[in-house]
């Protein structure tokens, strides 16, 4: 399993290597997903083997270079939903990228405080073991074969840099990068970016909502 990992890890994280200036080495670190999911056969047993000698193996991933990347990266905003954690960057060359933890932790949003610290508040965080952590890396290609508009995630770890500024508490956070692609759908599709699969299929698509969405908004029932 840590053989094939390491190569299903290897396309999603040599983007870096752009990233940094030519004269720069591309600085790893070695990090596991989240260890604490490891389990005895036991606790497997009854619970579930899961992917959690995936969550536990140490792997080698590029760390972020917010002063290179697509001209630089600021952090605009926090994000995410009931479990992932989510940051907004704005780039120098005018981009949104959403960088969301590869962890996830369904607990703070679902469960009160007291639940949270119990026995029910570990067993819904240990369910996130039953995720693959680098699926999404392997869904790029496939949508890509099928014809559909996409973002293409990109794994690395935050680095412990002053441009994280109120977000510092971040650092060191393994997370997939991918860029808000939503800006291309809102457009019409001009030459430049004609060229990206399933671009003018899903124009159509937003086209289509807004205009079914208008017309439920407008409707009115006698």
């Amino acid at each position: 399993m840590g053989r094939r990992t390491g190569l299903i890890l290897l396309g999603g994280c040599l983007f870096c290597a752009g990233a940094s200036a030519a004269n720069e080495p591309l600085r790893t670190v070695t990090i596991a997903p989240n260890a604490g999911y490891s389990a005895s056969w036991f606790h497997g047993f009854f619970l579930g083997q899961h992917w959690r000698d995936t969550w536990a193996t140490p792997v080698e991933v590029p760390v972020l270079n917010l002063d290179d990347f697509d001209g630089g990266l600021l952090p605009d905003r926090q994000g995410g939903g009931l479990e992932t954690t989510n940051l907004h960057f704005k780039s120098g060359n005018g981009n949104t990228w959403a960088f969301r933890s590869v962890d996830k932790d369904p607990r703070s949003k679902l469960l009160d405080e007291d639940t949270r610290g119990s026995w029910i508040g570990d067993l819904f965080k240990d369910e996130v073991s039953s995720a693959q952590p680098y699926g999404a890396l392997l869904l790029p290609p496939l949508l890509d074969a099928a014809n559909v508009f996409h973002s293409t995630p990109q794994l690395a770890v935050l680095p412990d840099d002053p441009r994280l500024g109120d977000f510092h508490e971040y650092a060191g956070m393994l997370g997939l990068l991918e860029e808000r692609i939503e800006r291309l759908i809102l457009v019409e599709a001009r030459e430049d970016i004609a060229h990206i699969p399933g671009l003018r299929i899903a124009v159509r698509l937003q086209a289509l909502r807004a205009d079914l969405l208008h017309h439920a908004l407008h409707r009115r029932v006698d």
